[in-house]
């Protein structure tokens, strides 16, 4: 994330509002991180469990439907039980 096109674009944003550019990284992560977390603690395949995460103003985040698929037939899930 520290590339040479952001370098300029964080320390404006840390000037403008009076930031550390370190503490502009750390919030510019922070939808990543919790997209992590969310997955690691949500996602049990083998109990049929795959969550999808929408960060507001950012994107919707999932496990594509060719994988769900596969992890459906990799743990013996019919399509009514999820």
């Amino acid at each position: 994330m520290k590339s040479i096109k952001t370098k300029p674009v964080v320390k404006q944003i840390a000037t403008e509002f009076d930031l550390t550019q370190e503490k502009v990284y750390d919030i510019i992560a922070s939808p990543f991180e919790l997209q992590a977390i969310v997955m690691k603690k949500h996602f049990k395949p083998e109990k049929n469990q795959l969550p999808m995460l929408r960060i507001p103003n950012f994107g919707i985040f999932a496990i594509p439907t060719s994988h769900q698929n596969y992890l459906k037939e990799r743990y013996g899930f019919t399509s009514d039980e999820g």
